[in-house]
């Protein structure tokens, strides 16, 4: 559910129902399933799959606290795995118009890559999502985002497009192959 410091907060709200929404659109079996939405209590939740694993940013903690890198096969398996479903984001349409939605994750980075403990990857959290058809919520000015995982176009505050999540997934992928978690 909302955090109950965010429950009164516009801006916040306008976020959690964009990522309900836009998440009940993005049916892959690499994005975090959501399967209803309401309020209660004037409070706005949303229930989601339950993935029993771990982030990435778990695991390379584990990793790093072991002084130990995960073999080049696995850590490709986890962004290809990764990559297939922000692939569906960026390509997906509106169920309605057809339309592309240009689906833009905007914070992909190891604290929202899950690996469950059987061993699927999926993407999750895409609150500070921006599709082209949703209003965007960013103030002038305001990068949204984890910093060692921003593209140039963000740094710079120009137009972005999905290269961006590309981009922050290599960045994911040079910190698995390279052990610099």
């Amino acid at each position: 559910r909302i955090l109950p410091e965010c429950a009164q907060i516009e801006e916040f709200k306008q976020m959690f129902l964009r990522e309900t929404s836009l998440c009940a659109v993005l049916q892959h079996p690499n994005i975090i399933q959501v399967f209803s939405t309401g309020e209660r209590d004037g409070y706005l939740y949303l229930v989601m799959e339950f993935l029993d694993g771990k982030t990435l940013q778990d695991i390379f903690d584990i990793l790093a606290s072991a002084d130990v890198q995960p073999p080049i096969e696995v850590s490709c398996f986890l962004i290809a795995e990764a990559a297939k479903g922000l692939g569906y984001a960026h390509n997906a349409k509106d169920p309605k118009s057809g339309k592309s939605l240009d689906v833009i994750h905007r914070d992909v980075s190891p604290h929202n890559i899950m690996v469950s403990y059987d061993g699927s990857v999926k993407v999750v959290d895409f609150g500070i999502a921006k599709a082209k058809s949703s209003t965007d919520l960013t103030q002038s000015g305001v990068i949204k985002g984890k910093e060692g995982y921003l593209s140039p176009e963000v740094v710079k505050g120009s137009e972005i497009d999905s290269r961006s999540d590309i981009f922050a997934l290599g960045v994911v992928l040079y910190e698995m192959i390279t052990g610099k978690f």
